[in-house]
């Protein structure tokens, strides 16, 4: 999707019918349904780190207004976490999420061949010069007799599409099978070399210092500490703004975009085009702000959320029951 945003690959080129703005969005619902799978998933281990992972990534989301409860409840099959919720997430995650993203993935790939492929297609297709093709021999008819020749009706330019293309098979298979292969390799090489990091089995009673979301939502996690403000006796509740608002706002950014981006048809399907600069930097610092929060809260947050550099050790708390 960065490749997506950097190359204005979510604009419209130069097929007739194309509809990528759509697409995009296609492609946003799909980056939301891997943000649940790994959510869902993150449960089945059962151990310390995934039970209190869940504990607050179900609590930010039940301050989300008027439906945060509803969320959650419906989430976990009740108010806690227990055998309810734990069947909940196998059942969400082995069956319901996979058949939509499965579903939403088939109508994501028949788009982009509906959109005329890929949007570098466009910028090779505008880079394509027309020649000259052959005059096809014609005979003209007239009083005198029959003229052999040709005439301007038949003489056209054309761009040799034929020869910019390849067939799908077996080029295109022959990668995704180099890939997959590879991948799997990587995923087995990795598996044997570093065990799974299972901690001790979940128990609600013993609440470890820190309690910390699933790595992928420590930024939000982050930024709900950095958004909790106490004046006085009012507080803002930092879990609405920064888990609830401010993302809400950056996926609805991010669908509304491909509709306001403004840029001609010269930027689609080119990296870093210039005209493009300024939103593909904004773009970029959002990922690096999202980022940064990831690695802060990961490594620099300790005991109580405080913040402790790398070399600084932690000090003990009691562990409560």
């Amino acid at each position: 999707m960065v490749r997506v945003f950097l190359t204005g690959a979510y604009k419209n080129g130069a097929s007739v019918g194309s509809n990528r703005p759509l697409n995009w969005i296609i492609g946003m619902v799909l980056f939301i349904c891997t943000l649940l799978l790994s959510f869902t998933g993150y449960l089945l281990p059962w151990d310390q780190l995934a039970f209190w992972a869940i504990t607050v990534g179900t609590n930010i989301a039940s301050s989300a207004p008027f439906v945060g409860e509803q969320i959650r409840t419906f989430l976990l099959g009740g108010n806690v976490i227990d055998q309810n919720a734990l069947i909940r997430f196998y059942v969400l995650h082995v069956f319901f999420l996979p058949v939509i993203v499965l579903l939403v993935f088939s109508w994501h790939m028949w788009r982009i061949r509906k959109d005329g492929g890929l949007a570098v297609i466009d910028r090779e297709a505008r880079d394509q010069k027309a020649a000259e093709t052959a005059a096809v021999k014609s005979k003209t008819y007239s009083l005198l007799g029959i003229v052999g020749g040709s005439t301007v009706h038949v003489r056209a330019k054309a761009v040799d599409e034929e020869g910019n293309s390849v067939p799908s098979a077996p080029h295109l298979a022959r990668r995704i099978a180099i890939v997959s292969i590879a991948t799997v390799v990587v995923v087995l090489i990795l598996a044997i070399l570093f065990p799974a990091p299972l901690e001790e089995a979940a128990n609600p009673a013993v609440t470890p210092n820190p309690a910390k979301a699933p790595w992928y939502f420590l930024w939000l996690q982050e930024i709900v500490t950095d958004t909790t403000l106490h004046l006085g006796a009012f507080t803002i509740n930092g879990a609405l703004i920064g888990g609830v608002l401010l993302p809400g706002l950056l996926i609805g950014l991010a669908l509304w975009w491909p509709y306001r981006d403004k840029s001609g048809l010269e930027s689609v399907g080119v990296w870093f085009a210039p005209e493009r600069r300024r939103q593909n930097m904004v773009f970029l610092a959002l990922c690096l702000i999202i980022i940064i929060f990831t690695i802060i809260g990961t490594f620099l947050r300790g005991p109580y959320w405080n913040f402790y550099w790398p070399w600084e050790s932690w000090p003990s708390t009691p562990v409560r029951f």
